[in-house]
């Protein structure tokens, strides 16, 4: 009886030592958690013990920190996007505002020449315009952003409607001295779109190029089996981020001076994703190409 009872007062002593050890290694994987979670850094959290259900424990905390740090990340550039944004769109508008303040100034001031007042009072409207185009375009971009916009989608000719968006922007080409390159293929591109849209669409590409481009414009239309992609292209000597080109507010003029807020390929894309597609781009060989792409109409969009 006696062999068993010391037997029993053994097993119970390292059963209670394991414990301890147990007990021990929960505090210091806490302490190791509230310093992980206090520092805010990099590191993960290990067991000192070979026990598999504290392995997994570790790799299920690990796991939960690095998703807590990703988030963290995209929160933090959430933010300085944010910043950036609102420092551009001040500057943007602040800029034309300022303006139209000095040149009211010298309006309103006898000493100004009547001839000279007539071509401040003709400044002042072009400024107010440009104002107005801005807050138009970021008025069109919060209610793509937010679903506003209902789609009346009907079977289009894409080429036709292209061709008629490049027909309104003649006087602009011709002025900056552009002939645009257009292929359209063979056969007829129906999609299924609304044409308000689309034409925004065009329009904004078209006014990307004429305002950032370099030259070489050219618009190509070319259709896969379910698809149909349509790419605008013009020269850009220095190496665009076309990762970011796409983002509102984005605009690769630092200095601003070319007036465009970065909304204009924001609004292409969403735009073109309300309508089952996709916009992207890309630079190579000192060209930008952007293109669209939309299911044909009667095809499956995915």
């Amino acid at each position: 009886m006696l062999p068993v009872i010391i037997m029993l007062a053994v097993a119970c002593l390292l059963l209670a030592a394991y414990l301890l050890a147990l007990f021990a290694e929960v505090r210091r994987m806490s302490d190791k958690l509230e310093e992980l979670a206090r520092e805010g850094a990099g590191g993960e959290l290990y067991t000192l013990t070979c026990n598999r259900h504290f392995k997994r424990l570790a790799a299920c905390i690990n796991t939960l920190l690095e998703v807590q740090r990703r988030k963290e990340r995209q929160l933090r550039r959430a933010d300085e996007a944010f910043k950036e944004s609102v420092t551009g769109i001040s500057h943007d508008l602040r800029t034309p505002l300022t303006s139209v303040s000095g040149y009211l100034q010298m309006v309103k001031s006898e000493r100004t020449a009547p001839v000279k007042k007539t071509e401040y009072i003709r400044i002042i409207e072009g400024r107010l315009a440009t104002l107005l185009a801005l807050l138009d375009e970021l008025f069109e971009y919060t209610r793509v952003e937010t679903g506003a916009v209902v789609l009346d989608e009907e079977k289009l000719n894409l080429s036709a409607v292209l061709m008629d968006q490049l027909a309104l922007y003649y006087e602009e080409f011709a002025g900056a001295g552009i002939e645009p390159a257009v292929s359209v293929g063979e056969g007829m591109a129906t999609v299924f779109c609304d044409r308000g849209s689309l034409e925004r669409i065009f329009q904004n590409l078209i006014k990307n190029a004429l305002v950032h481009g370099e030259g070489g414009f050219a618009v190509a239309v070319d259709m896969a089996v379910h698809t149909v992609r349509v790419t605008f292209s013009n020269t850009a000597v220095e190496e665009v981020d076309t990762e970011r080109l796409f983002d509102r507010f984005y605009t690769a003029d630092k200095s601003r001076s070319r007036k465009s807020t970065g909304l204009g390929l924001a609004i292409v894309r969403n735009l073109a994703a309300a309508m089952g597609g996709d916009a992207g781009a890309v630079w190579e060989a000192g060209r930008l190409h952007i293109f669209v792409e939309l299911p044909l109409a009667g095809k499956p969009s995915g």
